[in-house]
């Protein structure tokens, strides 16, 4: 009984502080500009991306972009989504214009490529790293919530740590009172 307990401390404590250092790492990510992560609301890039993933970004130069890749972008200002949220296409054309470069870009769900040219030398471009449908499902679940409900899910992983060390101590002392016991 006793190596089930240590064992099931052990991996929860690995899992709250993989837990922990994910959240921490991917929040100074976000806020250092090293990534960009967006909540994909609609089909168009079915099949690959599914709606509700969450995606993440690195910025990337427009000259490392090749036809093909999945970029987060900004669609130019007639076609601006309401909220000012970028958008999931992939390169389907880069265009030189002397020193300046223009992308073209397409849903894989759309028949037809995007109305607009991105002046991608302007342009904060990010390449796509990394798509999850259940990130995007915890994501979206965390910003239905309230604060109470956010301080659960934040909280638990705290409380399991300190339950492991608080667990680990009595069992601790408990073999020791075994043992002073038995001699």
């Amino acid at each position: 009984m006793r190596k089930v307990l240590h064992v099931f401390r052990t991996v929860a404590l690995v899992l709250a502080a993989m837990y922990g250092l994910t959240v921490v790492g991917m929040a100074v990510a976000v806020r250092t500009g090293h990534v960009r992560c967006l909540r994909v609301l609609t089909g168009s890039m079915n099949p690959v991306i599914a709606p509700g993933s969450l995606v993440v970004g690195t910025p990337v130069a427009a000259a490392d972009l090749r036809v093909g890749e999945v970029i987060m972008f900004q669609p130019p200002r007639p076609y601006a989504t309401p909220n000012g949220d970028p958008i999931v296409h992939r390169v389907v054309d880069v265009v030189a214009h002397g020193n300046q470069l223009a992308l073209r870009t397409r849903g894989d769900a759309n028949p037809v490529d995007d109305p607009w040219t991105i002046d991608a030398t302007h342009a904060r471009l990010y390449r796509v790293a990394f798509h999850s449908v259940p990130a995007g499902f915890l994501v979206g679940a965390v910003r239905r919530w309230g604060k109470a409900e956010l301080a659960v899910v934040l909280v638990i992983p705290l409380w399991l740590m300190a339950m492991t060390r608080v667990l680990g101590t009595q069992t601790a002392a408990l073999d020791i009172s075994r043992n002073a016991a038995r001699a």
